[in-house]
Order: C-alpha cells, then structure tokens, then sequence
C-alpha cells in the first residue's frame, strides 16, 4: 500500500514515524501549512514581534550558511588581504554579504564587516 501512495503522490507525500506510530502520511503543501502556522503562532501578530521573528529567521539561515563552510578563524586577514575588495569578498556567504549589502553602501566596510562576522561566529 506504502509503495502504490509513494508512486502516485511522487514527490509531494512523505511518509515518516512519530511518536513511534509508524505509516504518519503528511503531504508536503500540509507540512508547510503547520510550519508557517506554528511560525505565525510563535510571532505574535504585533508587527514589532514580527519584525522580530523575521530578523532572528534571517540570522539563522545566515549562521547556518556560514556554518556550513570552511573557515580558517585562528587569525584576522590583514590589510593586505583587503587591498582587492572583490577577492575579499569572494568568500563571504552569499546571505552575509546580501544582508550587509543592504545596510552598508561602501565595498571595503562592506568586506570589512563580513569579516568580522564570520570570525566572530566561528568561535
């Protein structure tokens, strides 16, 4: 029965254990309506605790992407290395660097920021 519901909802069923209950079905446009309303519940509807909620979601999947790479955090790059902005930021996580973007307009702060950043989260 599992194998003929997995060839017919290909791609959009899932199916898990929880709570030691085997066979749980949940199909993905449900899934993702319990966690946007679990995210909505959690934040409530003042809009600075949405703003919030928002900001913190943003700082996570920024720390997860800079987690995710490699890094050598024992030393600060010096000034040299910031001579060729473009090289500098070549490494940045694509999500710091659209994030400092937004709030800083100059290229070498930019770097310079982004750096601090990943050094920062690596300890």
């Amino acid at each position: 029965m599992q194998h003929l519901l997995l060839q017919k909802y290909a791609g959009s069923m899932r199916l898990s254990q929880h709570a030691g209950k085997q066979n749980v079905v949940c199909f993905d446009h449900t899934a993702s309506k319990i966690l946007t309303d679990k995210w909505y519940s959690e934040c409530k509807q003042n809009l600075n605790d949405e703003s919030r909620c928002t900001v913190v979601a943003a700082a996570e999947l920024i720390h997860a992407q800079i987690r995710k790479m490699q890094y050598d955090c024992s030393h600060y790059p010096d000034t040299a290395t910031f001579s060729n902005v473009e090289s500098a930021k070549a490494w940045v996580p694509s999500l710091l660097l659209t994030f400092v973007e937004t709030i800083i307009r100059n290229a070498l702060k930019q770097t310079a920021v982004c750096h601090s950043i990943v050094q920062a989260a690596c300890l």
